[in-house]
C-alpha cells in the first residue's frame, strides 16, 4: 500500500492500535466519516501500531468488531515516524495534492464533526 495509490483524493490517515482505548472511540467515528465521504473523493486508511506475530489477526479482528470498511495496514514504525504520530490515535488529513492539511493528536468529543469541517473545504478546492 502506498499513498500514491490514493492520488487525487483527500486522505485521512488514522494511526491506531487495537489495544488503545481512545482508538476504540475514534474507530466508529471514522467509519461514519468514511461512509459519508467515500464517494466524494475521500480515502480513509487506518495504520496500526500493533506488533508481533499476532498483529495481523488482532487488526483483522478489530476491523471486524467495529465493522470498519476502510483500508487498514500495519506499520513497521516507519510511517508513524514519517508523520510524527507519537500519540494514539493520531489523525492526519492530506489534501488532494499530497500535502498535510492538518494533524490531530488524540480524540475529542466532536471528532467526526471536526474532521468533516476540515474535509469539506479540501473537497471544494477542486471544484473551483
Amino acid at each position: 500500500m502506498s499513498l500514491a495509490d490514493y492520488s487525487g483524493k483527500v486522505v485521512i490517515l488514522e494511526f491506531f492500535a487495537t489495544w488503545c482505548e481512545p482508538c476504540r472511540i475514534s474507530a466508529p467515528e471514522l467509519q461514519s466519516i468514511y461512509v459519508r465521504y467515500k464517494d466524494k473523493g475521500v480515502a480513509v486508511i487506518a495504520i496500526a501500531a500493533d506488533e508481533g506475530p499476532g498483529a495481523r489477526a488482532r487488526v483483522r479482528s478489530f476491523m471486524k468488531e467495529y465493522r470498519l470498511s476502510y483500508d487498514a495496514a500495519i506499520d513497521s514504525g516507519q510511517v508513524m515516524k514519517q508523520y510524527g504520530a507519537f500519540t494514539l490515535p493520531t489523525t492526519v488529513i492530506i489534501d488532494r495534492e499530497g500535502k498535510i492539511s492538518s494533524k490531530h493528536l488524540g480524540i475529542s468529543g466532536d471528532y467526526a464533526k471536526r474532521i468533516a469541517s476540515e474535509i469539506d473545504p479540501l473537497l471544494k478546492q477542486q471544484e473551483k
